[in-house]
């Protein structure tokens, strides 16, 4: 009979006993101290984090600009003031 693998438990049975089919779990080798990887993980987290955060702080700042940017004149969008159909003279 083949041992049953439950997670990091292996099941081997044993001889038969005068309880019955007893079965003993041994616990696979499991080592105690993180990989490279996992530090690496780690790093790019907390970079991934930061850059969130400059995002956050980034929206917010635009937030506060756009409420304090004065009301366009007459509707008309400032960001297209001056513009008129049809090509562009040049910039330069």
């Amino acid at each position: 009979m083949s041992p049953h693998r439950f997670g990091n438990d292996v099941e081997a049975p044993q001889n038969n006993t005068s309880s019955g089919l007893r079965v003993e779990r041994a616990k696979e080798g499991i080592i105690g101290r993180a990989g490279k990887t996992t530090l690496a993980k780690r790093d790019r987290e907390k970079a991934r984090r930061i850059r969130q955060q400059e995002k956050e702080d980034r929206r917010a700042q635009r937030k506060a600009d756009k409420s304090n940017r004065p009301p366009a004149k007459d509707g008309e969008d400032p960001d297209l003031a001056g513009l008129r159909w049809g090509p562009q003279a040049p910039l330069y």
